[in-house]
């Protein structure tokens, strides 16, 4: 996601006049820095142009802005999901996302609460089709957790039926971040 903000919000455009160039033409020259890991990445995209076309060329910037954001998305980084079956600890590293499930019947409210060092970078409803059709009855939500440094963790994932007076079920996982 930083990689794609980066690419929409600095990129630069230049005009790069060269006469030793045997077509002289002018070009315009997007330049998409996208930051990945240590260092950035810089993908260049000219656009030729000559005379008046170079201002209708110009016009193409607004397009050039917007592709720039979805090639970003093309040069994601792969990261490392670790996603518990059971409520076992386990060891995950600082550079891992955990996901963790909470399963409910329709209309049950599903929240996480974390103690230690992690903190919930992204929250999912998840639809599940059987058939092309949506399964009926069923509620899943998925929390995905950013470990922010080393230590144990403890999240608790309360499920909460939609039914007045029921009991909510209270689940907890453990795991140390190394």
């Amino acid at each position: 996601m930083k990689g794609v903000l980066l690419n929409v919000l600095v990129m630069m455009i230049k005009l790069d006049r060269r006469p030793a160039l045997s077509d002289n033409k002018d070009r315009l020259i997007f330049l998409l820095p996208a930051w990945r890991k240590d260092w950035w990445i810089v993908k260049s995209l000219v656009v030729c142009a000559n005379g008046s076309r170079f201002g209708k060329a110009l016009r193409f910037a607004p397009f050039m802005i917007a592709l720039a954001g979805i090639g970003g998305t093309a040069l994601a980084d792969e990261r490392m999901v670790i996603i518990p079956t059971d409520n076992q600890p386990f060891t995950a590293e600082k550079s891992d996302i955990v996901r963790l499930t909470g399963k409910g019947i329709a209309g049950s409210k599903i929240e996480a609460t974390v103690k230690g060092p992690a903190k919930v970078e992204a929250t999912s409803i998840v639809r599940q089709l059987t058939n092309g059709q949506p399964l009926l009855g069923g509620m899943v939500k998925e929390f995905d957790l950013k470990l922010t440094d080393t230590g144990k963790v403890t999240v608790t994932i309360t499920v909460t039926p939609p039914q007045p007076g029921a009991k909510p079920k209270v689940t907890r996982i453990q795991f140390d971040v190394k």
